[in-house]
């Protein structure tokens, strides 16, 4: 969109802002710092893929890296406000907990 703009020399008047942790103030939607964007980044309307379908242990496999993959997002919008050891060690905690999860779900297709 932006490039559209660019293109035809003109300005950009609108601009896409996310609030989603409900402060009132949003960010822009292509900022990659503050605290809204964690919810829209791990929410999705069919979190589950329709591989699957059928294989309830496939299907539990999947709900927990969507958990996982959610719990990371929210740690990156903490990290701000945590010693970097502490940060540093549930990063790699949960990182380390979603390669055995994706493990698991390519040994199990």
């Amino acid at each position: 969109m932006k490039q559209a703009f660019e293109k035809q020399g003109t300005l950009v008047t609108e601009r896409s802002i996310i609030d989603d942790n409900g402060d009132g103030v949003g960010k822009e939607a292509t900022a990659s710092t503050g605290n809204d964007g964690v919810l829209s980044k791990t929410t999705f309307l069919d979190p589950l893929p329709a591989s699957s379908a059928g294989n309830t242990a496939l299907a539990g496999l999947e709900k927990r890296r969507v958990t996982l993959e959610a719990e990371i997002e929210q740690l990156k919008g903490r990290k701000g406000e945590m010693p970097a050891g502490q940060y540093e060690e549930e990063f790699e905690r949960l990182a380390i907990e979603l390669a055995k999860v994706s493990a698991q779900i390519r040994n199990t297709k």
